[in-house]
C-alpha cells in the first residue's frame, strides 16, 4: 500500500502553493468569503457560477459541522466534485502543482468524517486554495464547457452501456442531475420538469438495467434537460 493510502500526511511541493495557503494569501473563513447574490435566473453564467460558490461552501459546512448530507453521500459527492474539477477545470499549468492538493482532499473525503480536527483546518484551507484558482468570470465558461462534456459523455454511457473505470458511472450522473435541478434551472422549470429529473434519478439508480425503450426516453429527456440552457445536443450523438 502507498503512503498516500495509509495516512493524510501529503506534504505540497512547491512553494507557489505553500504561500497560496499562507496568511499573506487573503484566503479567508468561510464567514468571510464573499457573498454573491441571488443569481440571475435569465443569465447561465450567473447560475453557474452561484453553483460553484454554493458547492464549495456548502462542502466547507460539512466539514466544520460533520453534516454528512440527508442521504449520508455528502463525502463521496465532495470527493467526486473536485476529482472533477481536477480532471476537467483546472488550467493545465496548475494541474502539476495542485496535484497532491486534490489527492489529499479525494483521501480526506474518502475517510470522513473519520478525521481529526487538524486535518478537518487542512481541508477547509485547501478548499479555500481550490475555490482561489477560479475567478468569477472563468468558472461559469469552465462549468458550462465541463456541463457538456458531462452531458455527451452520459449520453455515451447509455448508449454504451458504459459504467466507467470505477463502476460509478450512473451514480455520478445521478448526482450532476440532482445538482442541475437543485441549482442549475430556472424555478419555474423546476416545476415543469419535476417528473422528468424524478424518472432520470430512477433510471440512473438501476442502469444498467434497462431496457432499450427506456435508454431511449432517458437520452430524449436529457436533450430536454439540455434545452433549458439553450443548447442542443449533437444530433450524431
Amino acid at each position: 500500500m502507498s503512503e498516500i493510502n495509509k495516512k493524510l500526511t501529503i506534504k505540497i511541493p512547491t512553494k507557489e502553493v505553500k504561500k497560496a495557503i499562507g496568511e499573506k494569501s487573503g484566503l479567508k473563513p468561510l464567514k468571510q468569503l464573499p457573498k454573491r447574490p441571488y443569481p440571475n435566473e435569465n443569465s447561465t453564467d450567473e447560475l453557474f457560477a452561484a453553483y460553484f460558490h454554493k458547492k464549495v461552501s456548502a462542502f466547507i459546512f460539512m466539514i466544520e459541522q460533520g453534516y454528512l448530507g440527508v442521504d449520508g453521500m455528502a463525502p463521496f459527492k465532495a470527493m467526486t466534485f473536485f476529482d472533477e474539477i481536477y480532471h476537467h477545470l483546472v488550467k493545465k499549468e496548475d494541474v502539476i502543482n495542485y496535484k497532491r492538493v486534490f489527492q489529499w482532499l479525494k483521501l480526506f473525503f474518502s475517510r470522513f468524517p473519520n478525521v481529526k480536527a487538524v486535518q478537518k483546518k487542512k481541508a477547509v484551507k485547501y478548499l479555500q486554495l481550490v475555490y482561489g484558482l477560479f475567478n468569477g468570470e472563468s468558472v461559469s465558461e469552465l462549468l458550462y464547457a465541463y456541463f457538456h462534456n458531462k452531458v455527451t459523455v452520459i449520453v455515451f454511457m447509455i448508449e454504451r452501456g458504459f459504467l466507467g473505470v470505477d463502476g460509478k458511472a450512473p451514480f455520478k450522473a445521478m448526482i450532476l442531475f440532482d445538482d442541475i435541478y437543485t441549482d442549475l434551472i430556472k424555478l419555474e422549470h423546476q416545476t415543469s420538469h419535476a417528473r422528468i429529473f424524478q424518472w432520470l434519478k430512477l433510471f440512473f439508480l438501476r442502469f444498467p438495467k434497462a431496457k432499450a425503450i427506456q435508454k431511449r426516453k432517458a437520452i430524449e429527456y436529457i436533450r430536454i434537460v439540455y434545452g433549458l440552457f439553450g443548447l442542443k445536443l449533437n444530433p450524431m450523438i
